[in-house]
């Protein structure tokens, strides 16, 4: 199998710019890789294999493949490694703890009906208790949702209403504004918007993975 050449995986604006790169080899598939000097020591996943690495400290150059080869290599960008947004987290422990408490109070209702019809005396009726439960559930998510969409953090504005109702609302109102701004005016804008709706002015490209922190 041919070798991949270091030289061809370094971006053209790289080159122009003159920065330094660290040049080194995928220990699992043996990819050739080229990153910038303040990546170092930072989790990716290679783009060969798809195995999480790190890159070194410093370069560890391979010996260089023939001009001819090098010339049909296309050029790789390593992706930053993935990680799950921590609002969803939240929200999918904080639903699963909900349902939980839903399933045993369903369970001991239906617990209560068969002692009672089998003459065990009169047991509580926890119906009011489902139903209410029921209600707080949804009122509390859905308006902690919206409380977290004008603050750019919708999933864990969720979870703080659906587990502490409006005391989560407040706390998600009250926490720190995560949406996207313009560089020029500060308005705020849609994720990925490449000019302000407000000001007019370019906006520089981020990365997809940033937009992940709701």
């Amino acid at each position: 199998m041919l070798s991949r050449s270091v030289e061809s995986l370094v971006s053209p604006e790289l080159k122009a710019s003159g920065m330094p790169d660290i040049r080194f080899e995928c220990p699992n598939c043996g990819q050739h890789l080229a990153a910038p000097e303040e990546l170092a020591t930072q989790l990716i996943d290679c783009p060969g294999c798809t195995q999480t690495i790190e890159i070194p400290a410093r370069s560890r150059v391979p010996p260089d493949p023939p001009v001819a080869e090098r010339a049909s290599l296309k050029p790789v960008v390593a992706q930053p490694f993935s990680r799950t947004p921590p609002g969803t987290v939240a929200f999918v422990v904080v639903f699963c703890l909900y349902l939980l408490v839903l399933v045993l109070l369903l369970r001991q209702w239906q617990e209560n009906q068969l002692v009672r019809s089998f003459g065990g005396g009169e047991q509580p009726d926890l119906r009011p208790t489902f139903v209410w439960l029921l209600c707080w559930g949804f009122v509390g998510g859905a308006v902690g949702f919206l409380a977290g969409q004008a603050r750019g953090k919708q999933r864990l504005g969720a979870a703080w209403g659906l587990a502490l109702g409006p005391v989560g609302w407040l706390i998600t109102l009250c926490s720190a504004d995560l949406r996207p701004r313009c560089m020029e005016c500060r308005g705020v804008i849609p994720e990925g918007a490449q000019r302000c709706m407000h000001c007019g002015a370019a906006q520089p490209a981020v990365p997809d993975h940033l937009f992940d922190r709701k």
